[in-house]
């Protein structure tokens, strides 16, 4: 499931031994949600342990004749008759415990629903689902917006994390800038730790948003598109991007999961795959120019801008751009040889069917980018599945990325 949207901690009157509680507002799971609500009380061995009553699990005073206190001038047969009501009442209703219910998860449930929802969510996925890699979310708000994340290796134990993220041309308001119309939107976002309590990098200044150029020539419903770069510490983070339509005087606020992969551990593997909508060559940077790697939509030596929506319409290019790092080198070339394979998926009554598959052999490139015109692909959802084959080390890594025609 990767990590909660939301975690709390100790919500529980002082004295407890301690309870946290993760919120998933989408599980993604047949069955399961909106919003799924783990809790976790400390037992008296200082461990934190699964439970559905963490409030009672988690009170050292439970089951002692001291466990609750009366108030002030309550005798104890009125008191008697409060418990006996309150557990009642649970009865009945099948009350949650406070803080689940607190937490969004659902106010009324037996213990048996509780565990068997969780249940589901250990189920093993299908095939397609554990090989799936969703890059773009999609959030709808005040001002709905597209949002990705895309992850490169660097020189560094630090992982360059690409964010891109756009607004539809006809969600927005526009001012007149020397005589022509330009969008006045603006992105902004705070890189939190997974608590939401720390601020680990923050892009909250005009320029840390780059927008595209293409921009300029938007039409009607055309993408609106914005890049931003930081560099982080392998992990898991919470990115919370805002989008400012500021003629309009409307913002929206989403929060994005980032789990942040290392790249420096040994062996072959591949970058975040990037949809593009264009990858053009650029001119090398003049010596003692901003690197590559801090210039929004540049890699290497190539600009890419990245496609926002995973849906094509019939007829379509479909166009990617990736890395591969970690290939041995030949000690003649020093160069790689490596074997790549583009394999096309579909789902027929559950079942995954293979389209076909595009191969090049012994290519001494680690940057690849491959573009295929969808014309007469009917219809539906499909998966791409790139492998890379390191014909002098004898590994291979694969890669999938999930899109759609219609």
């Amino acid at each position: 499931m990767g990590p909660p949207d939301d975690i709390s901690r100790d919500m529980v009157a002082e004295g407890s031994r301690g309870t946290v509680v993760w919120t998933y507002r989408n599980s993604k799971t047949p069955g399961v949600g909106p919003n799924v609500v783990i809790a976790f009380a400390r037992d008296t061995t200082g461990e934190y342990r699964l439970s559905i009553q963490p409030s009672r699990d988690a009170d050292p005073k439970q089951g002692s004749l001291f466990n609750y206190q009366p108030p002030m001038g309550t005798n104890a047969q009125a008191m008697t008759r409060i418990l006996r009501a309150q557990a009642l009442t649970n009865k009945v209703f099948n009350l949650t415990d406070p803080l689940i219910r607190q937490a969004g998860g659902p106010s009324s449930a037996n213990d048996l629903s509780l565990m068997t929802e969780l249940a589901k969510l250990q189920q093993p996925p299908r095939e397609w689902e554990i090989r799936e890699t969703v890059t773009t979310q999609e959030f709808f708000g005040a001002v709905p917006m597209h949002a990705r994340a895309d992850f490169f290796r660097t020189t560094t134990e630090r992982t360059l994390v690409v964010l891109t993220a756009s607004v539809k041309s006809s969600t927005v308001h526009y001012r007149a800038v020397g005589g022509r119309e330009v969008p006045d939107v603006a992105f902004y976002a705070r890189i939190m730790d997974l608590t939401g309590n720390d601020l680990v990098v923050s892009l909250e200044k005009d320029s840390d948003f780059a927008p595209a150029v293409e921009n300029d020539k938007a039409t009607i419903d055309d993408d609106l598109v914005y890049q931003a770069r930081a560099l982080l510490q392998p992990g898991s983070y919470k990115a919370l991007v805002t989008v400012l339509d500021r003629a309009g005087g409307h913002a929206g606020s989403y929060s994005i999961p980032l789990t942040v992969p290392s790249f420096q551990t040994a062996g072959l593997t591949l970058s975040s795959i990037v949809l593009a909508r264009d990858i053009q060559p650029v001119d090398p940077a003049p010596e003692g120019a901003a690197p590559a790697a801090s210039t929004p939509f540049v890699m290497g030596n190539l600009r890419i801008l990245p496609r926002l929506s995973q849906k094509f319409p019939p007829g379509g290019d479909l166009a990617f751009y990736y890395q591969v790092y970690g290939a041995a080198k030949d000690p003649a070339t020093d160069r790689p040889s490596l074997d790549v394979d583009y394999a096309f998926l579909t789902m027929e009554a559950e079942k995954t069917q293979d389209l076909g598959h595009v191969s090049f052999s012994d290519q001494k490139n680690e940057v690849h980018g491959y573009t295929l015109e969808l014309k007469e692909w009917p219809a539906g959802p499909y998966l791409l599945r790139v492998s890379v084959t390191d014909r002098i080390a004898q590994a291979t890594t694969t890669r999938d990325l999930v899109f759609e025609v219609r």
